[in-house]
């Protein structure tokens, strides 16, 4: 009988905060994994691969600061390594799944993939990584996901205000 492969999920954290109006939100990589991610998607199978958290990147400030912009450089700092990551990780042939960190990360994590998306359309070698649904029977994997998702958060904010785990 032949083996047929799982398909990937890559876990990167994206501990960011500075676009968030309160403090707290570059603990979600840390409460996501204590919550069990990881072990749910598994047990969905797939392979899943945990890239760890991104660092806090340097900060360059390469030009002036529009107006009413709060944090720009560390914000373009941020963008800017969660991009070149994003691709790397598209390019893997992994679902790339971003955990963070405030709404701010939705730039770089966007923008990467995109990037690699295009390139491959380009190259003539587009094709959806294994596990992203493609017709309409793979969609229930999707919305294991989704629930994979809204459970593991679930399980984090309940832990965290202290009160046991679904």
């Amino acid at each position: 009988m032949p083996t047929i492969d799982k398909p990937r999920i890559a876990l990167l954290g994206v501990p960011i905060e500075i676009g968030a109006s309160q403090a707290g939100t570059l603990m979600g990589p840390s409460a996501l994994r204590t919550a069990g991610i990881a072990r749910l998607l598994e047990q969905l199978e797939f392979s899943v691969e945990d890239h760890g958290d991104i660092p806090r990147p340097a900060i360059v400030a390469d030009g002036p600061t529009p107006q009413n912009a709060k944090y720009y450089d560390e914000v373009k700092s941020w963008i800017r390594v969660l991009s070149e990551h994003a691709f790397t990780l598209a390019r893997s042939g992994a679902l790339p799944i971003f955990m963070g960190g405030d709404h701010s990360l939705s730039m770089g994590s966007v923008n990467g993939v995109a990037r690699y998306w295009q390139q491959a359309e380009r190259a003539g070698a587009a094709k959806a990584p294994a596990g992203v649904p493609t017709n309409p029977e793979e969609t229930e994997r999707l919305r294991q996901l989704e629930f994979v998702r809204r459970s593991a958060a679930g399980a984090a904010l309940d832990s965290t205000n202290g009160l046991e785990t679904r």
